[in-house]
């Protein structure tokens, strides 16, 4: 019998459908191994903290003479400075760490709706004693004992019910953050590990991270004694809401500085290739 070669739209059709059905089996083994039993993701957040000193004071004295005579209050004022500064070196602060301020005068007669029945005295003198200085606990044990400088004869002005109080900063974030960062990344890794470990998966690589924003808070502080130069350090957090804004937080030496990642992990089997 004679050898006849295959041809003709036949023959091209059944290799079509040959080729046609072999890639789909091809297709559908890569989907069997991306099917969701096999890789899942898992989202979870990561949380770093550091308790830090303040590394910056600032702190205004405000002070206030009144006199019917301009030049007796104008003298008062000068020897109430002096008294501010002499106290101030007495708990260890010096030239540099003062700024000065600037003498104001109030003439109530000058004003366009003077009462002639006000028996108040007619000049009040304000003068502020601006402190910027590293040395934090310096100023907290200055603040603390302020009361000494009342006795003393100066007049210090109260803005409502309370004399301003020292601000302490905290301005080196900057050089924590990386560690932090690198911190809140390891406990989010871990969350996912305990999560994937529970459900008989390993956790396989980082699909995504966001970074929240470093926030600062407060630590209580008891002040007094001889100790770190008179001042203690409470470890105890403060979870009163009203001790974490960024107002009352400055009020404190001792912060928390916190930071939160959000992070994805994709999850496999364990066994899987």
């Amino acid at each position: 019998m004679a050898y006849k070669e295959r041809s003709g739209p036949g023959f091209l059709s059944f290799a079509l459908i040959a080729i046609t059905v072999l890639a789909l089996v091809y297709i559908g083994s890569s989907i069997k191994h991306l099917r969701p039993d096999s890789v899942r993701k898992v989202s979870v957040k990561g949380l770093a903290e550091r308790v830090v000193l303040a590394d910056l004071a600032m702190w205004s004295i405000p002070l206030s003479i009144v006199n019917n005579d301009l030049e007796i209050a104008k003298k008062e004022m000068e020897a109430s400075i002096m008294k501010v500064s002499e106290y101030l070196i007495q708990y260890g602060l010096d030239d540099n760490d003062i700024t000065p301020g600037v003498m104001r005068i109030y003439d109530q007669k000058a004003q366009r709706y003077y009462d002639p029945n006000n028996k108040a005295p007619r000049f009040s003198v304000d003068y502020s004693m601006n402190i910027k200085t590293s040395k934090v606990a310096e100023v907290s044990r200055a603040s603390n004992n302020l009361n000494d400088l009342v006795k003393s004869g100066v007049s210090i002005s109260y803005d409502g019910y309370n004399v301003s109080s020292p601000r302490y900063l905290f301005t080196k974030l900057n050089d924590i953050k990386p560690q932090m960062l690198g911190d809140a990344i390891k406990e989010a890794y871990k969350a996912a590990e305990e999560i994937a470990d529970n459900s008989g998966d390993i956790v396989w690589k980082l699909v995504s991270a966001t970074q929240g924003s470093f926030s600062i808070y407060s630590h209580q502080i008891t002040q007094g004694g001889s100790g770190n130069n008179g001042v203690f350090y409470a470890a105890r957090y403060s979870a009163d809401s009203s001790a974490q804004d960024s107002s009352d937080e400055s009020r404190f030496i001792n912060k928390i500085v916190r930071v939160v990642v959000s992070a994805s992990y994709s999850l496999r089997e364990k066994g899987h290739n």
